[in-house]
């Protein structure tokens, strides 16, 4: 699979890691090669409304170095709902598909101030495989770039 070349480095190296290395091991360890470079996480979680319904997107800056002395950082995230979506217009074996998330309400209130909705378009890469080979199931894609 072809990736822009700071996503192939990323990729070397999360796949390089051994099965312990979490999300937020791989966020330090980046954040340590090249500072200010990265944002933040983005993962799934049961759907905080209906467990049931499925899973929601997170987008989480939380931890980000841009938001080490904001006194809101703990509000720096939102989780999802995915309203719309529309295959990658270029490759769709490939690419995820482009699609529309805007902050989930739960109990009226928006679920995290990060943002009020997340457009995700230009994807390179990031389809699930259609089987998985170990527990972590890790998916790299860079988007709007």
């Amino acid at each position: 699979m072809h990736h822009k070349p700071f996503t192939s480095f990323i990729a070397a190296i999360w796949d390089s890691a051994p099965p312990t290395v979490t999300n937020q091991d791989f966020e330090a360890l980046v954040e340590g090669i090249n500072p200010g470079v990265g944002l933040g996480l983005h993962y799934w979680i049961p759907n905080p409304i209906n467990a049931s319904a499925g899973i929601s997107a997170v987008w989480d800056f939380s931890k980000a170095e841009r938001f080490q002395n904001d006194t809101n950082k703990a509000n720096a995230f939102l989780v999802a709902a995915e309203t719309g979506n529309v295959p990658d217009p270029i490759n769709p074996v490939i690419n995820s598909p482009w699609l529309y998330e805007p902050v989930l309400d739960v109990n009226g209130q928006p679920d995290g101030q990060l943002a009020t909705q997340v457009y995700r378009f230009n994807s390179n890469g990031g389809q699930a495989p259609n089987t998985v080979r170990d527990a972590r199931l890790r998916v790299l894609y860079c988007a709007g770039d």
